[in-house]
């Protein structure tokens, strides 16, 4: 019997919901319904999707789960989204709508997990040198700058990728530079704070921030026009920013803003690569970066940034860093975490092999998007080798290495002892 399932992404302008049939046990499914909403409509996000389920959803094809990407926090099944008053229970909505169940998920996350089956022609890799390997099960980084700096971890346990977020935004900018050392002083002066964080740089606000530094440095340089236009927006002018950085005539103040950006945000993208060593892959998502993707490819400025790193330098070279376009990465995560609701619920207890001939256990996204079908390799056995060898020694046979490991640490101790009785015998003799 078809299943149904429905995903939303919604932030403080609008709601977009989409519903998906679910046919063959959990092997292929079909996009039944698609929508979107202005959230302004709405006195409450229950209130947006019973008209949804109202136009759009037949009786045969209502949702056994709902999974909803949120823009605000996410906590024990309530969610606030600000500027919009509304207070959300994953439990009450679940009630009011008849749904079995109702999941929330910060937006953040639900791009960790969109991650897992973006298509291929959605990623643009930026150090082309990089070995690269899509399917690969080793640990991955994402890192989003939008209003602030969202930074998380995907690990994979043996079955599926689990995603652990942070709060690397709010770790100390490190200037590195005269003119990074100078924002760093203007930023504090002007805010009155005495802790600046990474994304009071690498954000909306931090681009405005940067402007702001530079007119203040260089007056002369400025065009008045574009700085009114950039003070009515009151603090949401990093955008506008963006703009008059890429489009003729260009601003050379707004151009040498971003590259100032660039190379605050390829040198935090390199500490995540440090602090995670994500071997497969850096993934860079947000609503900043597809907006001066083209001064991002073209300037040397990011990458060379990120590998700035002394020792580190050839490491941070293997992983490779992707700008994830697709713009809707937050309905393919709310996708897959609505999958394994539907497996967590029992209703989907297939797998591939299941039969007899081969049970190992796979995500539901693995059955459900071939993309990123298999793990390309297994997880490393090298250790597990190194002792299974150990222990499969004969008794003699450790008894005897160990005897030589002994005899050979006692020959260094004589040999240190008689050299320093020697020296001092020098020392003591007259000269």
């Amino acid at each position: 019997m078809p299943i149904s399932y429905l995903v939303a992404d919604v932030d403080e302008i609008a709601a977009r919901l989409e519903l998906y049939r679910v046919e063959d046990e959990i092997q292929s499914e079909v996009s039944i319904a698609s929508k979107v909403y202005s959230t302004q409509n709405f006195s409450s996000f229950t209130d947006l999707v019973q008209s949804f389920l109202e136009e759009e959803v037949s009786g045969e094809d209502f949702p056994t789960v709902a999974c909803c990407s949120m823009t605000g926090p996410v906590a024990d099944g309530f969610c606030i989204i600000p500027n919009l008053c509304w207070k959300m229970s994953e439990e009450e909505m679940a009630l009011d709508l008849g749904i079995d169940r109702v999941v929330f998920i910060n937006d953040f996350i639900a791009s960790g997990y969109g991650l897992l089956i973006v298509p291929d022609e959605d990623l643009i890799l930026l150090n082309k040198d990089a070995t690269v390997c899509l399917d690969s099960i080793d640990p991955k980084c994402i890192i989003g700058a939008g209003n602030g700096l969202s930074e998380a971890v995907l690990t994979h346990d043996g079955t599926e990728f689990n995603i652990y977020p942070g709060e690397g935004g709010f770790s100390d900018f490190a200037p590195r530079t005269s003119e990074e050392f100078g924002l760093l002083t203007h930023i504090k002066s002007r805010l009155r704070i005495d802790s600046v964080s990474v994304q009071r740089i690498v954000s909306n606000h931090g681009i405005e921030s940067i402007y702001w530094y530079l007119v203040y440095s260089s007056p002369e340089l400025a065009n008045d026009q574009v700085s009114e236009e950039i003070r009515q927006l009151d603090g949401d002018g990093g955008l506008l920013i963006c703009k008059y950085a890429k489009f003729e005539p260009v601003d050379f103040i707004c151009h040498k803003a971003i590259l100032l950006f660039l190379s605050a945000f390829g040198a935090e993208v390199g500490n995540v690569a440090c602090r995670s060593l994500p071997k497969g892959g850096i993934f860079i998502t947000g609503e900043i970066t597809p907006k001066i993707l083209e001064i991002l490819l073209e300037s040397d400025t990011f990458m060379a940034n990120y590998c700035l790193k002394g020792r580190m330098r050839p490491y941070l070279e293997e992983i490779p860093i992707f700008v994830v376009t697709t713009p809707s990465i937050g309905i393919l995560g709310a996708r897959v975490r609505a999958r394994r609701c539907l497996r967590d619920q029992g209703i989907f207890s297939h797998s591939p092999g299941s039969d007899g001939e081969d049970t190992k256990e796979t995500s539901p996204e693995q059955e459900a998007f071939p993309l990123r079908s298999q793990p390309s390799k297994p997880p490393p056995a090298r250790v597990k080798f190194e002792r299974n060898e150990l222990r499969d020694r004969s008794p003699s046979s450790v008894w005897i290495s160990s005897a030589w490991k002994y005899l050979a640490v006692g020959v260094c101790i004589t040999a240190g002892l008689t050299a320093s009785a020697f020296c001092a015998g020098r020392r003591s003799s007259p000269r």
